[in-house]
């Protein structure tokens, strides 16, 4: 099955603001997925009211976030943001100019 995800943001790099996604599956549908998000000094950003994965292990360290019902909302801060979004073996990447 192939998984398309969607998602719509709603944040200027220029000022901060409120970035809001939603995930959907190819039927429209809001789907849980991991979400790594980074500001432009590459520390991450939770969601509140996600599961949140925070994991550090020798040199390397892993950060996500999964919202329950596949829409977040979370203040961004100044700057440019990273979004990377997983789910199953779809993987949808972006960067905020």
């Amino acid at each position: 099955m192939k998984l398309t995800l969607l998602f719509l943001m709603q944040c200027l790099a220029a000022c901060a603001g409120t970035l809001s996604i939603s995930i959907l599956d190819e039927n429209g549908v809001s789907v849980p997925a991991r979400v790594y998000l980074k500001d432009s000094q590459g520390k991450p950003l939770f969601a509140p009211g996600s599961y949140v994965y925070d994991k550090q292990r020798h040199n390397t360290s892993e950060q996500f976030f999964v919202p329950p019902q596949g829409t977040f909302h979370v203040e961004a801060p100044q700057g440019d943001l990273r979004v990377e979004i997983e789910r199953a073996r779809s993987t949808c990447r972006c960067a905020t100019p």
